[in-house]
Formats: C-alpha cells, sequence, structure tokens
C-alpha cells in the first residue's frame, strides 16, 4: 500500500496535467487511475482534461502505467515459477532458476542464447533469449 501512495505522490509531482483519479472501490480499497470512478467518487489528483492525450506528459504517464503493470507480471510470473515472453533474462533466472546449459551465438544481430533445463528423464525445456530478452519457450510436451 505504501508502494502505491508514493507512486501516487510521485506521478502526481511529475506529471501535473494529467488525469490521475483517487478512487474507493466497493470494498474500500483506494485505487489510482486514469479514467474516472465508478458511482462518482473521484477526487482528482492532477487536474483532469487539461492536458492533450498526446502531449509528452500524457505519455509519460502511460508509460509509467505500463511499466508498473508490466512489473505486476512479471513479479506474479516468478512467484508463480512461470515465464513469458518479454521478459528480461534475469527475470527468468529468478523465475527458473540457472540453466543447466546455455548455447550462445553472437553476430552482426546481437547475441542470442538458448537455456537448456534438464527436466530429468530425456525431457528438456528450452528457453530462447535474444539480447537479454527471452523471445521463446520450447517443451518437450
Amino acid at each position: 500500500m505504501k508502494q502505491v501512495m508514493l507512486f501516487a505522490v510521485v506521478v502526481t509531482l511529475c506529471v501535473p496535467a494529467w488525469a490521475i483519479n483517487k478512487c474507493t472501490g466497493p470494498d474500500g480499497r483506494v485505487v489510482y487511475q486514469e479514467t474516472s470512478c465508478d458511482g462518482g467518487k473521484s477526487v482528482n489528483l492532477s487536474g483532469a482534461g487539461q492536458a492533450d492525450p498526446g502531449s509528452p506528459q500524457a505519455t509519460q504517464w502511460k508509460s509509467v502505467i505500463a511499466r508498473q503493470a508490466r512489473d505486476e507480471r512479471v513479479a506474479a510470473a516468478i512467484a508463480e515459477r512461470k515465464i513469458f515472453v518479454g521478459m528480461t533474462a534475469d527475470d527468468a533466472r529468478q523465475s527458473w532458476g540457472a540453466p543447466n546449459k546455455i548455447n550462445t551465438s553472437i553476430g552482426s544481430y546481437g547475441r542470442h542464447e538458448q537455456w537448456v533445463y534438464d527436466r530429468g528423464r530425456s525431457r528438456a525445456q528450452y528457453v530462447y533469449v535474444e539480447n537479454g530478452v527471452v523471445t521463446s519457450m520450447q517443451t518437450p510436451e
């Protein structure tokens, strides 16, 4: 909860012209969102409607929201010991641990890695990483 409050304060100070609404849900929890609150219980923290949706401030705010959503998705995947395309190599290692073997190719197009996870009984899982980002996975099933 402290992170949400800090996030709201930082965004409010950094992007004063973009709409940030403090809403109270039916369960009493406070959430911060771009859109108006349901039921009219909206407290605009930043002067809604004053910024052009295509402005640098709006773009910055959307980027902050997207980053927070991605961070939450990564944290959930790591907690469930899953990986997905778009994760960083560091995120994948946190989720699955170090691979048993890494096959690397380096060329003008960058660094490509095949991570091999030995799952026993002639079963392996493969993770493909290009320039530090997971691009695909392969399972024996």
